[in-house]
């Protein structure tokens, strides 16, 4: 994948061990796939988690890092401070149609 200096990270809130390892393990291949640099959970600590997902970058590469956070509004703040755009992103959000010219604005 071509590299254009944009650089993507992935905060996942609220991960649950018992509930949320597929649904987490999914969202780190998908921003994966799509180029994200990190990828930094917040919630659980799933040390099983972030081994699998290390073994994947080493079995079939990319750039990604995978992190823990503790605190993600500190988290958020830091990149705030950089001069980051920040996207929530939900299961449960606005139509993309009616929000993609803001975001294609902001960027």
């Amino acid at each position: 994948m071509m590299r254009t200096g944009l650089e993507i990270g992935v905060l996942r809130l609220s991960h649950r061990i018992f509930r949320d390892k597929r649904v987490t393990m999914h969202a780190f291949l998908v921003s994966r796939a799509f180029g994200a640099t990190c990828f930094i959970i917040h919630g659980d600590k799933d040390a099983k988690l972030e081994e699998n997902a290390k073994r994947v970058v080493r079995n079939w590469g990319g750039s990604i890092s995978i992190e823990y956070s503790g605190d993600w509004l500190k988290t958020v703040e830091e990149w705030r401070s950089r001069g980051s755009l920040i996207v929530h992103l939900t299961m449960y959000g606005m139509p993309v149609e009616n929000i993609i010219g803001n975001l294609r604005g902001a960027g």
